[in-house]
């Protein structure tokens, strides 16, 4: 067809930056019209719990900020890695979110073989609220104060269990457009801005943060950082 090979390389070179350039919708890639369909929101917990409700009271308003529906979708199991490794694997368009809880950071330093990783396979939008720690252990534990029962623990590593909750806030698959990105992080600090909103989360013991995508980011780290020293120190791990 082409007699001139230069000519030929051309006519191929450009059929192939066409075939990319279709592949890729430019909404996505420059955030304007973003979204046309609807959000779905990766809640790694049970219906009915506190991440379930923070995460539907921001999908709320974030879906009337944006003009779609954010849709919550409970993936329940493994400590919450069950949905994160699917959010993992989704498309890194912005159609697919994650709910992140500090029990993802604790995960991360405690489980050998995690389906993801935290850091490297994600990127923040903004950490959403912060939770006051608070220790409670049952009745009939022997112990009354913090240090009794530490060092009750401590005795029976393997006895005990325990459950830790400090923050949550929203991922989305690593490599995301950053105008996408942009625009789900200004979503999810106007929705955290309604006036209903911190009422809402203080019937859970909340507070909402609201931070940009960089901050989000460092904190991650800080947790994952910090646990690890935790862990580490304490001689916890899992078989």
């Amino acid at each position: 067809m082409f007699k001139n090979k230069y000519l030929y390389t051309n006519y191929a070179w450009a059929l192939l930056l066409a075939s990319a350039a279709h592949a890729q919708n430019p909404s996505t890639r420059s955030g304007q019209g973003f979204p046309t369909r609807p959000i779905r929101f990766i809640v790694p917990f049970q219906p009915g719990a506190g991440s379930d409700i923070t995460a539907r009271t921001v999908a709320g308003k974030m879906s009337e900020l944006l003009g779609q529906q954010v849709v919550v979708d409970n993936r329940p199991g493994a400590a919450g890695n069950i949905g994160l490794e699917l959010a993992a694997h989704s498309a890194a368009d912005g159609y697919t979110l994650t709910l992140v809880s500090a029990t993802q950071s604790v995960n991360s330093v405690l489980q050998k073989k995690m389906p993801y990783d935290l850091v490297r396979d994600f990127a923040p939008v903004s950490q959403m609220t912060s939770q006051p720690y608070c220790l409670t252990v049952h009745p009939g534990i022997p112990s009354k104060t913090a240090r009794e029962f530490i060092e009750l623990v401590r005795a029976k590593p393997n006895f005990y269990t325990y459950d830790i909750n400090g923050w949550y806030g929203m991922l989305a698959p690593a490599a995301i457009p950053k105008p996408v990105l942009a625009t789900l992080n200004h979503a999810v600090l106007e929705a955290l801005k309604a006036p209903d909103v911190g009422p809402r989360f203080a019937l859970d013991g909340s507070e909402p943060v609201g931070s940009t995508a960089e901050a989000f980011a460092a904190h991650i780290k800080r947790e994952i950082a910090k646990y690890a020293k935790v862990t580490k120190d304490a001689g916890m791990k899992i078989d």
